[in-house]
């Protein structure tokens, strides 16, 4: 079972990404955290993503990475 979240994304922070890309994290101990952007505004701002995977085993802040250069993603929740 996936869950859909809601984030409030500032438009300055997020832009060009797609509904479909994935975000991966790396580092932080073991994560293997995987989602998926599923609702985007206009200029590609994240809207919504879906966990797809809540990864285990995080201690510290992972890297977070997107599957498209487009999607300029810093991911600091408002």
């Amino acid at each position: 079972m996936s869950l859909i979240y809601v984030f409030l994304f500032h438009s300055s922070i997020t832009s060009g990404c797609s509904v479909g890309t994935t975000i991966v994290t790396a580092g932080g101990g073991r994560s293997n955290f995987v989602a998926m952007i599923s609702q985007v505004n206009a200029d590609g701002s994240i809207l919504t993503i879906e966990i797809l995977n809540h990864g285990e085993g995080i201690i510290m802040m992972p890297s977070v990475a997107v599957n498209d250069p487009q999607c300029m993603c810093n991911f600091e929740v408002q």
